[in-house]
């Protein structure tokens, strides 16, 4: 394909093509006792040589969290992605090209492809003893999507200020893994500004909604002549 460019070093070549070797796993984050200090260096480390991939251009595609962790970690992807082609496509054969004819001219985009242990290196996943004991420095897009009403998968003004928050914390060498359940937590209650986002109502919401409206009435119309209704009906509205 015309994209290859035959001047890349062969060393280069080897290197990249070792990700898509059968076999080949990438090493995932430990938490030890020195907490989050070393997880953030191994973290650190990962992230930077999971961002030099050819495919890593996907994720400022995908948008809302994974763009912004791989554009501040790696701003030159922006421009990759700009560009088009990747060597995971034309030269590595991974991911997928669409090829459009328009005449005689040829015209091609690829759709890039990560992996979900690739996801996970991106956000800081350290795995633990069951799915409840994950722990990300980032937060996922399953958490955002069920816990933000505000997410539609786009970098809202809304979103950068939340993600800025938890970015900064990280400059300033305070590094917090947080569980499915702390991430929950942290956008129902830590996140307060004008630019908070609008926790989902859950079932519980629902329910005690609907019991404080219905006490909200104070007249009781079960077995009552319809003669003594008391029309319009009082309503004392209750806040707990």
């Amino acid at each position: 394909h015309g994209f290859k460019d035959p001047n890349v070093p062969a060393l280069t070549l080897r290197t990249l093509g070792a990700h898509y070797e059968p076999g080949y796993v990438d090493h995932p984050l430990v938490w030890t006792k020195n907490g989050g200090d070393l997880a953030y260096g191994q973290y650190e480390s990962g992230l930077l040589d999971l961002l030099d991939r050819p495919e890593a251009v996907a994720f400022i595609g995908m948008g809302g969290v994974p763009r912004f962790v791989a554009e501040r970690y790696n701003p030159d992807l922006v421009d990759r992605f700009a560009r088009g082609p990747s060597y995971q496509t034309t030269q590595f054969a991974k991911g997928q090209m669409a090829l459009f004819f328009r005449g005689s001219v040829e015209s091609f985009y690829t759709r890039e492809s990560v992996s979900h242990s690739e996801m996970g290196m991106l956000l800081g996943l350290i795995a633990g003893s069951n799915p409840d004991s994950l722990r990300t420095i980032w937060p996922t897009p399953a958490v955002m999507k069920a816990e933000c009403a505000h997410w539609n998968g786009y970098l809202s003004s809304g979103l950068v200020r939340i993600l800025e928050n938890i970015a900064k914390d990280i400059d300033n060498g305070i590094y917090r893994w947080r569980t499915y359940s702390h991430w929950r937590e942290y956008f129902r209650t830590g996140n307060k500004g004008l630019h908070a986002a609008g926790p989902k109502t859950s079932e519980l919401d629902l329910k005690v909604g609907q019991d404080l409206y219905d006490r909200s009435f104070p007249a009781i119309w079960e077995v009552v002549n319809i003669r003594d209704l008391t029309v319009p009906e009082p309503f004392e509205p209750l806040s707990d």
